[in-house]
């Protein structure tokens, strides 16, 4: 989580959802209920993911997806703008 002010960033939140479990979809579970909990704590005004990107191992980019998809989900069930950005090289 970020705060902008004209070009200038700062760190508000940062955090790894821990201790989910074996099964994706437990992992996918902790990754829903962190990032909720981050959106209602911080009422964002916008939302910035980055892009798919083509990877050479298709299990970590279809779980990448999984999350991906997690983290829109949630952000389009409150109607915030969301704006993609490709991966800095």
């Amino acid at each position: 989580m970020v705060e902008l002010t004209g070009r200038d960033v700062r760190p508000l939140a940062w955090g790894v959802a821990a201790g989910a479990g074996p099964s994706a979809h437990a992992r996918l579970c902790a990754i829903g209920r962190a990032l909720d909990a981050i959106l209602d704590l911080h009422r964002p005004d916008v939302v910035g993911i980055e892009q798919a990107f083509h990877a050479t191992n298709a299990r970590s980019t279809l779980i990448l997806g999984q999350a991906r998809g997690m983290a829109l989900w949630l952000a389009a069930r409150r109607d915030l703008p969301i704006h993609e950005f490709a991966r800095a090289r």
